[in-house]
């Protein structure tokens, strides 16, 4: 009989411990800025497309082809916030115009955000970064840096934003920004090193997600050469995820229960 109270006891903590470790999914908005640099990093041309709204856990979003002098192409960006999930991810396919020269250094810049609400939710912020290309000569350079920001502040000082370096210095076109909470993290990029990380120890509520994409070229790519980009950013729970949260619950629990049985053989 005191066997059974514990199963039931056993399986009753499991499941509340369950729905403590799952947040609630949420709204999800995403905005993504294009532009294309010069070799001092200075925008030449830019477009930003406009939030995409949804709602759940999962949103996936194509934005619209760029045309730039230099540069042609468009991509894909994956909004994940399920239980336990927080991840943005995008990619971009391009392509080099006829006006492309590559001793002039020129780049493009891809800055996507993404609007999250998983109050609690702390760990690890994890950047990532991947390219590839169809050049017989040259080689794509894809370098990232991903922060966490609070939406709330709307006209943060460039010091509350905690650029990295990279990034232009000015702007032709406006984006959501807020107050850094997280990061930046280092660089990753596709000649490595890939992740980087950055300590996430509190989230507002809302937060968002930032990753900023640079894609330069080494070498004689020749116009008309296909590149591709992608990035990632996303929370890695620190300390261990709860699927161990539920074993440290259960293990004394299955331990009491073979003491039992050892009292009651005997």
């Amino acid at each position: 009989m005191f066997l059974r109270y514990v199963r039931r006891m056993a399986a009753g903590l499991v499941a509340v411990a369950a729905v403590l470790v799952l947040p609630a999914t949420s709204k999800a908005d995403i905005q993504v800025l294009v532009e294309e640099l010069d070799g001092s990093n200075n925008p030449i041309s830019g477009v930003t497309f406009l939030p995409q709204t949804g709602t759940g856990s999962f949103l996936a979003y194509s934005f619209p082809t760029f045309n730039g002098q230099f540069f042609s192409g468009g991509g894909t960006i994956t909004l994940n916030n399920g239980p336990g999930t927080a991840s943005l991810t995008p990619s971009f396919s391009g392509l080099l115009t006829d006006k492309f020269d590559a001793s002039q250094d020129h780049k493009i810049l891809i800055r996507v955000t993404g609007d999250f609400n998983n109050p609690g939710f702390s760990g690890l912020l994890q950047n990532k970064a991947g390219g590839s290309d169809g050049f017989a000569s040259g080689e794509v350079v894809v370098v990232t840096s991903s922060r966490i920001y609070d939406p709330s502040l709307t006209n943060p000082t460039p010091a509350q934003i905690g650029g990295t370096g990279k990034e232009p210095t000015t702007s032709t076109t406006k984006l959501a920004d807020g107050l850094t909470t997280s990061g930046p993290t280092p660089y990753a990029s596709n000649t490595g090193p890939t992740p980087t990380f950055a300590n996430v120890s509190s989230l507002p509520s809302p937060y968002a997600i930032q990753q900023e994409i640079i894609i330069s070229f080494t070498g004689t790519p020749t116009p008309n050469g296909t590149f591709g980009a992608t990035g990632g950013a996303s929370i890695v729970p620190v300390p261990a995820p709860g699927g161990l949260a539920l074993a440290l619950v259960g293990v004394p629990l299955l331990g009491l229960r073979r003491v039992f049985r050892k009292r009651a053989a005997v």
